[in-house]
This record gives C-alpha cells, structure tokens and sequence, in this order.
C-alpha cells in the first residue's frame, strides 16, 4: 500500500451549477480538494477539455501524487480521464482508477516518473525508478535534484521515509539526505 492508496475523490455539482470537488480519506473524512489555479481562476470543472478540467487535473494529481505533476501529465489526466466524465453528472475516483490512468499515461508518455519525466539518473541496476523499500512509493534519481520522488542514495528511500526514519527531526533527516548524497557523488 501506498501512502496516498486511502484517497478517493467526488464531484458533483451545486444547485448553481458551481462544481464541487472533495476528497475522502480512508478515516471518512471528507474536505475540499484545494485549487491549485493556474489555468482557471473560476475554478474546477470537468466534462470536456478546456481551463477548468485542466486546474481540477492538476490540484487532483498533485494532491492524490503528493507534489505537482507537469503539465504534460496533468493535461493527459484531463484529456484520458476528466474530459469522459459526465459534465452534470457526480462521479467519483478511487486510487486504483487513478493509478490504472496514470499507468496509461506513462505509456502514452514513455516514461517512468510522473514527476520529472526522466530527466534522472539511473540506479544500479539500470532502472530509472524503483519503489521505496519503505512505504512502496515510486521514486527517481534525478541529477538535477528537481523531482521530489528522489531518491537520494542507493538505498532507495523517498524523502517522506527518510524523514520518519530520522524520527521526525527535520535536521537529522536533512543530514541523512546530506550524507547518502555524498557518499552517492563519491562513488561510494
């Protein structure tokens, strides 16, 4: 299981015509999924393929991926899942709906990291990506160190775990991140 496997989103319309979009956890509890705008400062909206599918994309990936996807996968979401959904109809999406679309779009794409779109290293074993050994997240080597799923040392932790490993202290995980790259550019 991984760590963002609980969420479950729905949506539906207002009285007004407003669209509404929520997220559940696996605890019930439900909230707003927050808007990240980019594209359409009216906010979320589905059922074809224009400003307000794409913003509703967006904030629904980066919050059930745990950071921003690039436009390119977050425009295919739209285009391959939002755009088919019933324009005033509710609907939902649980995590394997979501995880089978993604799958598809990094098909579509040909690439292994939603995140950084293989702009990465590899590990070892010639793999560009590979899953926490942790909580099972998928995480990257990146050499630019921009992608936030990377992994900073052989051992393959996602930043999340490392930080609970370090016992939630903030400056002993940095210092742990620190110490795996350096051993990791030494060649170690």
């Amino acid at each position: 299981m991984t760590i963002y496997a609980a969420k479950h989103y729905r949506g539906e319309r207002a009285q007004d015509g407003t669209a509404l979009v929520c997220r559940t956890s696996i605890a019930g509890v439900e909230r707003p999924l927050k808007h990240l705008v980019r594209h359409s400062p009216t906010g979320f909206n589905w059922g074809y393929g224009g400003s307000g599918p794409a913003d509703l994309a967006r904030s629904l990936l980066a919050d059930f991926l745990g950071f921003d996807p690039p436009a390119a996968v977050y425009q295919a979401f739209k285009f391959d899942v939002l755009a088919h959904l019933p324009g005033d109809a509710p609907w939902t999406l649980d995590p394997e709906q979501l995880r089978l679309s993604l799958d598809a779009i990094r098909t579509t794409l040909h690439i292994d990291c939603l995140n950084c779109l293989d702009s990465r290293r590899v590990f070892m074993d010639g793999s560009p990506t590979m899953n926490c050994p942790t909580c099972g997240h998928r995480v990257c080597r990146n050499a630019s160190d921009s992608c936030s799923n990377l992994a900073t040392g052989d051992d393959g932790l996602c930043d999340h775990c490392r930080f609970q490993i370090a016992g939630g202290d903030l400056r002993q995980a940095e210092h742990v991140e620190r110490r795996l790259r350096d051993k990791d550019r030494a060649g170690e």
